[in-house]
């Protein structure tokens, strides 16, 4: 496994605008959900090991999306 600290990404409604950060930092702001998912998955994939994160516009998470190596699952 790399050495390398994953990178995450993360997709938010804030201001009537959906909001993209790269590791808690704005990166870009999109008027469309599915441009934001788009751009933020073209840019996750090409900065592996990464993960998207997309919420819905009450906060929660709808669904993540993990590049490079996924980390182990456990049971529990």
């Amino acid at each position: 496994m790399s050495d390398r600290k994953r990178v995450i990404y993360r997709i938010q409604w804030v201001n009537k605008t959906w909001r993209l950060q790269e590791n808690s930092q704005d990166l870009q702001f999109f008027n469309t959900k599915a441009g934001a998912v788009s751009f933020g998955r073209t840019r996750a994939k090409s900065n592996k090991p990464s993960q998207l994160v997309v919420h819905k516009i009450d906060g929660k998470i709808k669904i993540e999306y993990t590049y490079g190596n996924d980390p182990e699952r456990y049971k529990g």
